[in-house]
């Protein structure tokens, strides 16, 4: 029964990353942006009203997935960054990451200039707790020297994951998690020892460890380098 509703868990969050994946894939796939991601100077009107056109698109994917809240295209060679909401050189990316997400620059600044992510990134609001994922994705492959590359960064809607591990948790005496370079994605941090929780993230099948009273259930994403996570008080699997 635990393991069907982890299971149920894995497909229901899988088919939302998925979603989003093939999203990636389409906005990868337009030719408009090369345009864009080859330009390190100033931008001509026309290519200003090819961002316009390209805005309007995030905005309806956007709205077809409950776990995109931002989409945003940053092209190194101008250091310009066109989001789903806006336009920003390099001093108003700064300005806006700082106040929407509590962001030092410093912090995403490595990772957005490594340009070959393709992955869940996770980064955590010192002042507020908070818990943010950007999927990043390199339009172009990693090495290239010289213009064309465009970083493609979505900001993930931690709340919608973790409604999902509620309506979950509401039907079981359990704990629901998502688990990401060591990172839960829930309320209640899982006490997994950091030796153990390795284990998990190496093993390719279903496992089970005995932890603080604890049963832990472990099922990989087939989508995204997560693991999903079911805590199961063994007091409660004695009373049933």
């Amino acid at each position: 029964v635990y393991n069907g509703a982890l299971r149920q868990l894995q497909s229901s969050l899988d088919a939302e990353f998925q979603s989003v994946q093939n999203m990636l894939y389409s906005i990868s796939a337009d030719n408009r942006i090369q345009s864009l991601a080859y330009t390190d100077t100033d931008f001509s009107a026309h290519q200003y009203q090819t961002m316009k056109q390209i805005q309007m698109d995030f905005q309806k994917f956007a709205l077809t997935s409950p776990l995109i809240e931002n989409i945003y295209l940053y092209f190194p060679s101008s250091n310009y960054m066109l989001g789903n909401q806006g336009q920003y050189n390099l001093e108003r990316i700064k300005v806006h990451f700082d106040s929407n997400y509590g962001m030092a620059y410093l912090e995403y600044a490595s990772i957005i200039n490594s340009y070959h992510f393709q992955d869940l990134i996770p980064f955590t609001n010192v002042d507020t707790n908070e818990n943010m994922i950007f999927l990043m994705h390199s339009v172009l492959p990693a090495g290239q020297e010289h213009g064309g590359r465009v970083l493609i960064l979505m900001k993930l809607n931690c709340e919608m994951l973790q409604e999902q591990m509620a309506l979950l948790n509401g039907s079981f005496e359990s704990q629901m998690e998502m688990v990401l370079d060591g990172a839960s994605y829930t309320d209640c941090p899982l006490p997994i020892p950091e030796s153990e929780f390795y284990h998990i993230m190496e093993s390719n099948e279903r496992i089970q460890l005995n932890i603080e009273n604890a049963i832990v259930l472990s099922v990989p994403s087939h989508v995204q380098n997560v693991h999903y996570m079911m805590m199961v008080n063994l007091d409660t699997l004695k009373r049933e």
